[in-house]
């Protein structure tokens, strides 16, 4: 590995491993409409286009969320509300700012582990220069590490549904594993005693000789820590007496409004020019590079030129010929983002390069604007005559409130090693070496957050089987307004918060998963999301009420979809047809061989089923096993079927679900369990045939004498 490689962000999450069982997500700030229209449309591999056809888009959605429990907890402070879809949004439980950044993916074959700088933004997976490190993971074989990704998540105040369904998906599939083993890649995090750069620093060969170290970051700050506390004395403190001789560090910073052109200035007397930092085009019309070099010694007919990588020679000629045609031209002084006074600092104590990271560029004749938030510290050892390079990336920036307090910032980040040294410019792809003198460094300013109304709410949930929103409130909640904005209208639910309120017969809008809280007196509103209990209970394909026996057995035989039966239902109902959607696609009730035929399908949906959550939505959801066992069972007291025909597609209907297996399954525990649980129910409520109906001794016979 020469590069930390350059990719398509949303590309790493994609499902080329099969359909995801199950998703988290941690971020800081976070973007509804993004993560729904990208992320999850990558990792669920929803097929309908959000913005051409957004209601088949939202109910696609929410039907593959029925089936994969995904969650994702960001700061607070930072949730802008347009939550649409029913994942679980939490709000981490902290006061500490929550900055981690996390994706942990679950697949049948393996896990995808992605934790980077990113959060779930359109910034975080494409707009901003990010560092990831995205592992692919063995249940068995890494079983230590992903103990070690679920005790951070739950630290980071998880809970509800979603993630005990999570955790079925995969507590069955972990290996023994031997958590004693922390060997790289292993994941740091701030909720462990030590500061995270110090259980970094900990981590390397006590016996080794460090040769360089390289911190990249948006920020440097010292964030109010006295001048001992800054990160770059923790680092040279820490390796005082280990380093070696020639020892270098590496600081990376943002280069924001970086020319990618001339200014205008005649440059063709090169030599006044040497040792500053160059700007040249290359490249024919419409395909134009930028790129930047330190302008050498005049050798010849040539100039030295060194890009902090190699140093290379370009010719007297060509460069006054570029100089000429302005494509080549001295960049002048560098206005950079860190403090200045803490590289001063460890400039005093190290030699020190500065590497640039532009926030625009020109590739392939294009300008791209792309800012650095990307973060890593590389730390090259050499344990005799062996050279790794010792890395962590991950959400820490270059600061004291991330790096080096507990109780602090919760962060976190994979330490990882490389065979061979690598310095920032061979690791970051576009980082610029500059001279330091040539850098004018200045600090960043940040504006606080306004207190929003939100933080009185403890917890919201929609029970989709009772039709209700719960509200729990902080203590001491002031007078409050809480609302449920739907599409076209908002609906005004409570104005005193208590110690919980409750609104029953509530239907959660297609369009909207969460509530609008106004503090009056301040003038402020923010949203809250509505976590979800009994996922499997929503409704999904605009199909309103409970379908009838007729309706299940056309779903499961496969001659109609739910969104089919929803838009027959829609056009009877706009024409006054009262008759049945079976009724109009046969013009009687199905035959017992389409009975037969979907009863037979049910086994094979259930074989096919990829997860633990896709068989339960299979079992229990809307259209499930159980809405058609119940619909049998009931069919003679509705005068839908005789009591024998009820009898024998109850018999049959527990028979297939019996002769399902789940060989090699490793959830096949749980779903065995499930299918049991039905079986038993079928065989409990059934009515058993009048004594003498034709035929049913036989009958009694074949089914095991279920009679």
């Amino acid at each position: 590995m020469r590069n930390i490689v350059t990719t398509d962000a949303l590309g790493r999450l994609d499902g080329a491993a099969g359909p995801c069982h199950g998703a988290v997500f941690l971020t800081y700030t976070f973007d509804a409409r993004f993560f729904e229209e990208e992320v999850l449309a990558t990792v669920l591999q929803l097929q309908e286009d959000p913005t051409e056809a957004t209601r088949r888009f939202l109910d696609e959605g929410r039907r593959k969320l029925v089936e994969t429990p995904v969650l994702v907890i960001a700061d607070p402070g930072m949730l802008r509300g347009g939550q649409r879809l029913p994942y679980d949004l939490l709000r981490a439980d902290t006061a500490r700012l929550f900055h981690p950044k996390l994706a942990l993916l679950l697949y049948g074959a393996g896990v995808r582990m992605v934790v980077g700088s990113g959060n779930l933004t359109p910034g975080g997976y494409g707009d901003n220069a990010e560092l990831s490190a995205v592992l692919p993971l063995d249940y068995a074989r890494d079983a230590g590490l992903l103990r070690r990704v679920v005790a951070f998540v739950e630290a980071s105040g998880v809970r509800g549904e979603a993630w005990s369904r999570f955790q079925a998906e995969l507590r069955p599939r972990l290996g023994p594993g031997d958590d004693a083993d922390t060997a790289p890649p292993w994941l740091l995090h701030t909720y462990d005693k030590m500061p995270l750069l110090d259980a970094f620093l900990a981590r390397l060969p006590p016996d080794a000789k460090v040769e360089r170290i390289g911190v990249l970051a948006p920020f440097h700050q010292e964030d109010g820590a006295p001048p001992d506390g800054a990160i770059f004395d923790r680092l040279l403190d820490a390796t005082e007496g280990r380093r070696a001789h020639g020892f270098e560090l590496d600081v990376g910073v943002s280069w924001e409004g970086n020319p990618v052109a001339p200014d205008g200035e005649d440059s063709r007397d090169l030599d006044t020019h040497i040792g500053a930092l160059w700007g040249v085009v290359d490249g024919p019309r419409g395909k134009e590079t930028t790129s930047w070099f330190v302008l050498g010694k005049h050798v010849g007919h040539n100039f030295e030129f060194n890009d902090g990588r190699a140093v290379g020679r370009r010719s007297t000629r060509e460069l006054n010929a570029l100089c000429a045609e302005g494509k080549a031209w001295p960049i002048g002084q560098v206005e950079a983002f860190a403090s200045e006074d803490l590289l001063d600092r460890a400039a005093r104590r190290a030699s020190l390069r500065v590497w640039l990271f532009p926030e625009v560029h020109r590739r392939d004749g294009r300008l791209y604007r792309q800012p650095l938030h990307g973060k890593l510290l590389a730390v090259a050892v050499a344990e005799g005559k062996k050279k790794r390079t010792h890395l962590i990336v991950g959400s820490p920036n270059a600061s004291a409130a991330a790096l080096l307090r507990t109780g602090a910032n919760v962060e976190c980040a994979l330490h990882l090693v490389l065979d061979g040294h690598y310095h920032l410019g061979l690791l970051c792809e576009g980082l610029v070496w500059a001279p330091r003198e040539q850098v004018t460094l200045r600090g960043r300013s940040y504006t606080g957050l306004a207190p929003s109304p939100a933080r009185w709410v403890d917890d919201a949930v929609f029970d989709a089987r009772e039709r209700c929103v719960r509200v729990t409130w902080r203590p001491s909640a002031p007078r409050l307004m809480l609302s449920y904005p739907t599409a076209d209208r908002r609906i005004l639910l409570d104005s005193v918060p208590g110690t919980a309120s409750v609104f029953d017969e509530f239907d959660l809008d297609p369009v909207c998963c969460e509530l609008e809280v106004t503090d009056p007196e301040a003038g402020v509103t923010a949203r809250v999301p509505l976590r979800i209990e009994h996922a499997l209970d929503l409704p999904v394909a605009g199909i309103t009420g409970e379908l009838d026996l007729q309706e299940l057995l056309l779903l499961h035989a496969g001659r109609y979809t739910p969104v089919g039966i929803a838009a027959r239902r829609a056009a009877a109902a706009a024409a006054g047809d009262a008759s049945s959607v079976a009724e109009s696609i046969f013009g009687t009730a199905p035959s017992p061989r389409e009975v037969f035929r979907a009863l037979l399908s049910i086994g094979a949906e259930l074989v096919r089923a990829p997860s633990l959550g896709a068989f339960q939505a299979q079992l229990r959801g809307p259209w499930g096993v159980c809405r058609l066992a119940e619909r049998i069972v009931e069919a003679p007291e509705r005068g839908e079927l005789m009591r024998a025909e009820a009898w024998i597609y109850a018999q049959e209907l527990a028979r297939v679900l019996e002769r399902v297996t789940f060989d090699g399954d490793p959830t096949g525990g749980d779903k065995a369990t499930l299918r049991d649980e039905v079986v038993q129910w079928i065989r409990e409520n059934v009515s058993v045939p009048a004594p003498g109906t034709p035929g049913i001794t036989d009958l009694s016979s074949f089914y095991q004498g279920a009679v």
